[in-house]
């Protein structure tokens, strides 16, 4: 049996406040991952035993085999709801560490290359700020072209100060700040710092694995209380179609 865990103690463990580093992040992914796999265990356990108390046995009577079904229920219940407190929790910090990761990814440069884009930057920024819309296009295209990773940073940061604070004109020409948009973004991409891609990675798979095993908890404690009030009488279910 795997060892169970409180839903205040779960939510506790998955907290995710501080600031991390790829060591202890990678440390609580593996920690969360362990969380989500224990109460998938249980969850199935509890819900495999449950089901095959509803399958009537021959040598039961129809009191003996109610009674064999309320005893699996508790069980199956508190399995339900750690299932759903767990994956909702490892889900919730994983998304935060997912977005902290994220935030780190900001272009970044070597001495060197800063050194050279502090050449450069002056005559980028008054030209950010001056050119026309459309002529902007045609030098951040260029600097996309070159790779040239000084002058794409540069690029990038004048970019953001003009598109931050549009003029009446640049508002009229939406075509071309949506190119903007997306040339800064592309030379985002080139400049990210990508030490941080496996843990995204991992963040991906441990977040829909968090998903899936909620949807499922909670599914089957529908279909388990919709039973109930069946066959409580206080409601009626669908005929047959």
């Amino acid at each position: 049996m795997t060892e169970t865990m409180t839903s205040t103690e779960s939510t506790e463990t998955l907290s995710v406040t501080d600031i991390l580093t790829h060591d202890q992040i990678n440390s609580r992914l593996h920690h969360y991952a362990n969380l989500i796999g224990n109460a998938d265990d249980d969850f199935s356990k509890a819900e495999k035993a449950y089901l095959s108390s509803t399958h009537p046995s021959r040598h039961a009577s129809d009191e003996a085999q109610a009674i064999s079904e309320r005893d699996f229920l508790p069980a199956l219940e508190e399995a339900e709801r750690l299932a759903v407190a767990t994956a909702r929790a490892a889900r919730s910090s994983t998304i935060a560490i997912r977005d902290q990761v994220a935030s780190t990814e900001i272009p970044t440069l070597t001495r060197a290359d800063m050194e050279a884009a502090g050449h450069i930057a002056g005559l980028i920024e008054t030209d950010s700020a001056r050119m026309a819309l459309r002529q902007l296009i045609v030098e951040v295209k260029a600097a996309l072209a070159s790779g040239d990773k000084p002058r794409m940073y540069v690029w990038h940061r004048a970019l953001g100060a003009r598109l931050s604070a549009p003029s009446v004109l640049d508002r009229l020409d939406s075509e071309a700040t949506t190119q903007l948009n997306t040339a800064r973004r592309q030379m985002a991409e080139k400049l990210r710092d990508r030490s941080g891609d496996p843990i995204r990675d991992r963040t991906t798979i441990l977040i829909d694995r968090a998903h899936t095993l909620e949807v499922r908890a909670s599914l089957r404690a529908r279909e388990v209380e919709r039973t109930r009030r069946v066959t409580e009488g206080t409601i009626v279910p669908f005929p047959p179609l």
